[in-house]
């Protein structure tokens, strides 16, 4: 008898009854407990959950990593580039030896090797931005004077 089914049970398109557990999971294409003995890798899915979000969570901070590194490189060729302005307004004096110096640092920080790997960036970045305190102080210095405070 194809018409009568047990509670549980469900018919399958070739006319065999099997039994229908109750969905209580819903992970990553999981319908039903069933799946879970059908497919043997929906195991090791459940198991490394916690895994795939911890590099989910890599993933994100070295995304973070990289892009303040890429702000920072940026900014500190924004600041080469005024320092560079400043230099063509014909300093000649002392000022005018301290920003070829420090064009010359950032220029080096520009030229280096490409940077691999979270570690490098975020030293990278603490490199760009001490520079970067240098030409604020460099710039403070020329444009106001040495001996004025806040």
């Amino acid at each position: 008898m194809k018409d009568h089914k047990e509670p549980g049970q469900r018919i399958n398109p070739d006319g065999a009854a099997s039994v229908h557990k109750s969905p209580t999971l819903s992970f990553q294409g999981l319908s039903s407990e069933e799946d879970l003995y059908e497919r043997p890798e929906a195991m090791d899915e459940l198991h490394h959950s916690p895994q795939r979000n911890r590099n989910k969570l890599q993933a994100l901070d070295t995304l973070v990593i990289a892009t303040i590194h890429s702000l920072s490189n940026r900014v500190r060729t924004a600041s080469r580039i005024l320092l560079q302005k400043l230099l063509v307004d014909g300093r000649d004096d002392e000022n005018g030896a301290l920003l070829e110096e420090m064009v010359s640092q950032l220029k080096e920080l520009e030229t280096a090797s490409p940077n691999k790997g979270s570690s490098r960036e975020l030293s990278g970045t603490l490199k760009n931005l001490k520079k970067i305190e240098q030409v604020i102080l460099v710039l403070d210095r020329i444009l106001c004077g040495e001996n004025e405070d806040f």
